[in-house]
């Protein structure tokens, strides 16, 4: 919690909304994902790793964009940052040389917005992390979206064979103890590498999380 308090506090939102907070809505079952208009990008996600934090609502509320409302998991609001692989990626339905296989890192919370007597889901992106200057120059240009470019790395072990696209040279990989998923992203920010990983057993249970 404190971890995803503390980024929250640090990184600009896209619109401020200075209501008061509502008490807590509890989205139906029925609820829908928002409908998109023009597809922006396109991509196979892999390997996604995710953590999340439960953080008090006022922390979120002024980030919440006018006509939107905290959508909330049984009670809870929650923060989560997720990494993961761009696979085949395309901006705007094209394909873009030296930017079709790379990795993002983003923190993000949830929200709805009320259309005739439907819930529609949607993700308030506070800071989207991505090492392809081409995606992100087109989303913050054109889209208003949180997206900065970092140099990033990633590692990922699916039993014992490693994954070493993007992997920085020379670099000796660690080993597993047991068959299962390690999954790890780093990005670089002010000469300091900071990275997520985490690990995953045979039997689908985390075994160690480093935010």
């Amino acid at each position: 919690m404190h971890h995803a308090a503390a980024l929250v506090e640090q990184a600009a939102p896209v619109r401020r909304n200075t209501a008061p907070a509502e008490a807590p809505v509890e989205r139906p079952a029925e609820a829908q994902a928002e409908p998109s208009g023009r597809v922006f990008l396109t991509a196979q996600w892999r390997h996604l790793a995710i953590l999340n934090w439960e953080v008090e609502p006022d922390l979120l509320a002024p980030l919440v964009p006018p006509g939107l409302e905290l959508d909330f998991y049984q009670g809870k609001t929650l923060v989560s940052m997720v990494g993961f692989q761009f696979f085949d990626a395309r901006l705007l339905g094209l394909p873009i040389p030296f930017h079709r296989h790379f990795e993002e890192v983003n923190l993000r919370f949830y929200v709805f917005r009320r259309v005739g007597g439907q819930l529609r889901l949607g993700v308030v992106f506070i800071r989207e992390i991505c090492p392809r200057w081409a995606v992100t120059s087109v989303a913050r240009w054109v889209y208003n979206e949180q997206y900065v470019t970092l140099p990033m790395r990633h590692r990922v072990t699916i039993g014992t064979q490693r994954d070493r696209l993007h992997s920085p040279p020379g670099e000796k990989p660690r080993e597993e103890e047991e068959d299962g998923l390690d999954v790890e992203y780093a990005w670089r920010h002010r000469r300091a590498w900071r990275q997520l990983s985490m690990q995953a057993s045979a039997g689908g249970l985390a075994r160690r999380v480093c935010p």
